[in-house]
């Protein structure tokens, strides 16, 4: 059976709702959640082979398919990347003190949009918003010439098609599992005590960049509402 425009429109609100419930359990405590986080962007924006075997079917994204992925400009809440910044670069996080400890968050900051012109696609999708501190910031183990890179879209995929999202590896990617489950990325918190001073890594920051990349896809699709919507919008 062929799918309507109405029928891919439903299914767009329907997608649209989950990223809305996962964000607001995750928004809860639930960090666990960025793994639906990261299904629903998958099945909202990417389209190719997941596993880049022949003879595996191409995906094509729910956007894809209503025809307006390409067509449109998605907003950007990230801190500019610059090449020469020896720190990591955490361009959709906040650094900040949670329960005691210092740790990762999403800064959900609507008026960065404002500031930050809005880009196509793919370039959204390619932007790099995590990358690894330059020697001799990251631990010695993960110190080499290349330092560790992600973009939106690697993120999107090694969560929803390895760690979890939608599909569970044996066996990661290295770059991804480095910055996700093995602290590379390079910032430390400092706790002083009497008995001294204690470093200790800031965590995962992979769930709270998803939560961030949700709210700018909400805020893209949101404000495009008439230019997705066409046959639907008048009997919602």
């Amino acid at each position: 059976m062929q799918l309507t425009r109405i029928d891919l429109e439903n299914h767009l609100r329907e997608q649209l709702h989950f990223l809305e419930a996962s964000c607001t359990s995750f928004d809860a405590g639930h960090v666990m959640e960025h793994k639906r986080i990261a299904q629903t962007l998958r099945i909202l924006l990417f389209d190719g082979n997941p596993s880049k075997r022949k003879h595996t079917r191409q995906t094509r994204s729910l956007l894809n398919h209503l025809g307006v992925k390409e067509k449109l400009t998605y907003i950007n809440t990230a801190d500019p990347f610059d090449e020469n910044n020896l720190a990591p670069h955490t361009g959709l996080l906040l650094i900040q003190e949670i329960d005691g400890r210092i740790a990762y968050t999403a800064s959900l900051d609507t008026h960065i949009a404002i500031r930050n012109p809005r880009t196509s696609f793919q370039l959204w999708w390619d932007e790099i918003v995590l990358r690894q501190a330059d020697m001799p910031f990251p631990p010695p183990k993960f110190r080499q010439h290349d330092r560790i890179a992600l973009t939106r879209g690697d993120i999107i995929k090694s969560v929803a098609d390895q760690d979890g999202g939608a599909h569970i590896d044996s066996e990661l990617n290295e770059p991804y599992a480095n910055l996700a489950h093995q602290d590379a990325l390079g910032y430390f918190g400092i706790r002083s005590s009497a008995e001294g001073t204690e470093h200790h890594p800031l965590g995962n920051p992979i769930p709270p960049t998803l939560r961030q990349i949700a709210l700018e896809v909400s805020l893209t699709i949101n404000r495009a509402a008439v230019q997705v919507f066409v046959k639907t919008r008048s009997h919602h």
